[in-house]
């Protein structure tokens, strides 16, 4: 399905404290304009920086645009967190990270899963929900998030 603004396909790419790369990426959902679309990215933006200690140095779609060129902050590139997501149409499920995940949310006692109701957590969820989109470009719903390392 296009986008009415021409962009599908986000990605961000975050630097660690010793100036290592890692990128996110995935589809985006159809927006009307680019103030929608705009709207939706800052939205995400903002989201992840609060669950994240890397610093955001590039956002890229149709219009790559360098957004930082801060010294990085103290997040690791192995620290991520793994989204498990599930298209709303399809029902199919599927997983994507964030690179430089901050461990000072709240987690589900006992275990490495991010307590989806802590307020930063919930804010990404909602903002990750209106903007990304399944690999089918539907609309996609997040099941859980778990705090990963370099070899798991």
């Amino acid at each position: 399905m296009p986008n009415d603004v021409g962009v599908t396909r986000f990605r961000a790419t975050f630097l660690d404290r010793s100036l290592e790369k890692s990128t996110t990426g995935f589809n985006v959902q159809q927006q009307a304009d680019f103030a929608a679309y705009n709207t939706a990215r800052g939205d995400w933006t903002t989201a992840v920086a609060a669950i994240t200690a890397g610093t955001i140095t590039d956002l890229e779609d149709s219009r790559p645009q360098r957004v930082s060129n801060d010294v990085p902050a103290l997040g690791f590139r192995e620290s991520k967190f793994l989204i498990q997501y599930y298209d709303n149409l399809t029902l199919k499920r599927y997983t994507t990270t964030i690179p430089t995940a901050v461990a000072a949310v709240t987690f589900v006692p006992n275990t490495d899963f991010v307590d989806l109701t802590d307020p930063a957590v919930a804010a990404f969820v909602t903002a990750h929900e209106a903007f990304a989109a399944s690999p089918e470009g539907n609309p996609l719903t997040i099941l859980n998030i778990q705090f990963v390392g370099r070899n798991l």
